[in-house]
């Protein structure tokens, strides 16, 4: 009973002050919103691609232990599918090597 009274209180004092309103006599013109973006944009790219290295390897884990648990024996793990890519681009490497040498 007194966990939902002070819930009540809590909210009340939160949408009382956010309900009073004060003048503000402050002005920001288009041209200085557009240099505040265009200095905050690569903070937000940096931080997006940081955390894509931080989840990808927790991502690869979930897959290749969902691959497993359903059971497909010819399921391939990331790791071994980064590797067949790699592989692959050798081999054009390498019939690009003998193309050349034939000419």
């Amino acid at each position: 009973m007194k966990k939902t009274r002070l819930v009540w209180i809590v909210v009340l004092s939160v949408m009382l002050s956010l309900s009073y309103t004060r003048p503000v006599y402050a002005y920001i013109d288009p041209g200085t919103t557009g240099s505040i973006f265009a200095m905050l944009a690569p903070f937000f790219a940096i931080f997006l691609a940081f955390l894509g290295f931080l989840i990808r390897p927790f991502r690869m884990f979930f897959v290749s232990l969902f691959a497993k648990l359903r059971g497909n024996p010819g399921a391939e793990s990331p790791a071994s599918e980064e590797q067949s890519e790699s592989d692959d681009s050798s081999n054009d490497k390498e019939s690009r090597k003998n193309i050349s040498e034939d000419t």
